[in-house]
């Protein structure tokens, strides 16, 4: 089996469009309503990071996404990935969040005042192409 990024893939487009609106939250105009969260997760979705339960489903996840610009002037996610795997319903991504903190904020993963920079591996389970499960260790 191949680790390399691959080019293409059933969901390969999905995740990068997700993770450059994800990039966009950190804007003063961004949105992110429970539309815009729903049209990449699952209404049940869950998300679990380090082993801890973080969001369970839309509302969760977009209290979660709303962290995004009030903590962060910009965030970058790194492409290419690291690794970009997909097998049947299950996507492994592993890449690289780099953000830039706000005056008086945290980052999110390490809690660093002026910027985060984490290598995170994420396994997500795909259910009617949207994301129904993301675990994931930074």
């Amino acid at each position: 089996m191949s680790t390399s990024p691959a080019a293409h893939g059933t969901y390969r487009a999905r995740f990068d469009e997700m993770y450059a609106w994800c990039e966009g939250l950190a804007a003063d105009d961004a949105t992110y309503s429970e539309d815009d969260v729903g049209r990449f997760w699952t209404d049940d979705a869950r998300m679990i990071t380090n082993g801890k339960l973080e969001a369970t489903g839309i509302p969760a996840l977009r209290k979660h996404f709303a962290l995004f610009p009030q903590k962060y002037l910009r965030v970058e996610i790194r492409r290419p990935y690291h690794r970009y795997i997909e097998a049947g319903n299950t996507v492994v991504i592993e890449y690289e969040i780099i953000g830039e903190v706000r005056v008086g904020e945290t980052a999110i993963a390490t809690g660093e005042t002026k910027q985060q920079h984490v290598r995170v591996v994420a396994i997500f389970n795909m259910r009617n192409g949207r994301i129904a499960e993301m675990r994931e260790v930074a």
